[in-house]
């Protein structure tokens, strides 16, 4: 039998625990990191559109 490796369950957004409820940590963490994920493509949106609108002007 080959051994498991624990890090391959790492990418999932959320921790099962042995009862097979998820805990408040957990969700915690998911929405922490969803709040990232939201912060930065709202960054990158912002800049896109600031990039777009100075090409437009600097065109015009």
């Amino acid at each position: 039998m080959r051994a498991r490796r624990g890090r391959r369950l790492a990418w999932r957004p959320y921790c099962v625990n042995f009862q097979g409820t998820v805990s408040a940590m957990d969700i915690r963490e998911q929405q922490r990191t969803y709040e990232g994920f939201l912060r930065l493509a709202t960054r990158i949106s912002v800049a896109s559109v600031m990039i777009l609108a100075g090409m437009a002007l600097f065109l015009v």
